[in-house]
């Protein structure tokens, strides 16, 4: 798709197996507006389970990713996720806030099973409890392994373009859940790619569990074929029903917490995510509706000309643009 506006953008990049996706999006006032987006194909062995294992052959899909979407800007957001990626959800007593960040470095590695000094790390502050004596903040930790990251930053450096972020992919879901009637309810969102699917649950907008299934696109055709009658303990219904079952799973270890509300509602993204016949079934498996996320509306997007029906496999591509302009 040709860019339309004259004004440097920020291109949010997705890497998925076989695959890189870029939106382009620019900002004028208030207005969010899509001057761009396309996909190119990248060697099926050249990204896994979320990590760029050929780093040439990514490079060169930038390059070819660039010409094909005639994208004007070379600033970037991407995002991660796989195993070098940690979330942790942790409190901590409430501190002034020019004591925060000090505090939380010195007490984080309490709560990751890696070397602190192996990690880049991040936090956001998404609440306050009290414990009974006290009031804590509720923190959420994110840890890179700085070799995964550093590998991630090579690429977009032989590729020629400036990283401005890296985010990690299940907090990228959140901002579908901005305009959806999720202000006061538990929801959990999923975004299903060609590799792995990225799935965060939130109560009334803050994350409380986030994390990476290694299942994609494939597991969730399986699923969608299967029949209604297609169910048992057999070797064969067991495989096709590992997509529904791993979110059934993280949905139950969830609502385990005490306190935890449950779940109302499910949101799907992605690729995969316009599965025939996907929606219905894990509505009828898991007693939740189930709703496809429309990236443009819910993230507030201008898109010009045509009816765009593609651009819902660009959700993750088009959120981590907008983070870009946050």
């Amino acid at each position: 798709m040709a860019a339309l506006w004259g004004k440097s953008g920020i291109v949010g990049l997705e890497f998925d197996e076989g695959a890189i996706r870029g939106v382009e999006i620019v900002k004028k006032g208030s207005v969010l507006s899509v001057t761009a987006y396309a996909q190119v194909a990248v060697g099926e062995d050249a990204i896994k389970e979320g990590v760029i294992l050929d780093e040439g052959a990514v490079a060169a899909a930038l390059e070819e990713l660039w010409a094909k979407g005639t994208f004007r800007s070379r600033e970037v957001v991407t995002g991660v996720s796989n195993q070098g990626v940690i979330i942790r959800f942790a409190r901590f007593p409430k501190v002034t806030p020019n004591r925060l960040d000090s505090l939380i470095r010195f007490q984080a590695q309490e709560h990751l099973p890696v070397p602190l000094d192996t990690v880049y790390l991040d936090y956001d502050v998404i609440g306050t409890r009290s414990d009974g004596e006290r009031e804590m903040l509720e923190i959420l930790l994110v840890a890179g392994r700085k070799e995964m990251v550093q590998g991630f930053l090579q690429v977009l450096t032989m590729a020629r373009l400036r990283p401005k972020e890296i985010e990690v992919l299940p907090l990228t879901l959140l901002r579908f859940l901005k305009k959806e009637d999720a202000s006061r309810q538990v929801v959990a969102a999923i975004d299903i790619a060609r590799g792995v699917s990225n799935m965060v649950i939130a109560d009334a907008g803050k994350p409380r569990l986030a994390r990476m299934m290694a299942t994609g696109m494939a597991a969730a055709e399986l699923l969608a074929a299967a029949r209604e009658e297609d169910t048992g303990a057999s070797e064969v219904n067991l495989h096709r029903e590992q997509f529904a079952n791993s979110i059934q799973a993280t949905i139950g270890f969830y609502q385990s917490h005490k306190d935890a509300r449950p779940v109302e509602k499910i949101f799907l993204s992605g690729i995969g995510s316009q599965v025939t016949g996907l929606a219905e079934r894990l509505e009828s498996m898991l007693r939740l509706p189930v709703k496809q996320v429309r990236p443009a509306e819910v993230l507030g997007l201008k898109l010009g000309g045509g009816p765009h029906e593609d651009f819902v496999k660009f959700g993750l591509a088009a959120g981590l643009a907008c983070r870009g302009w946050e």
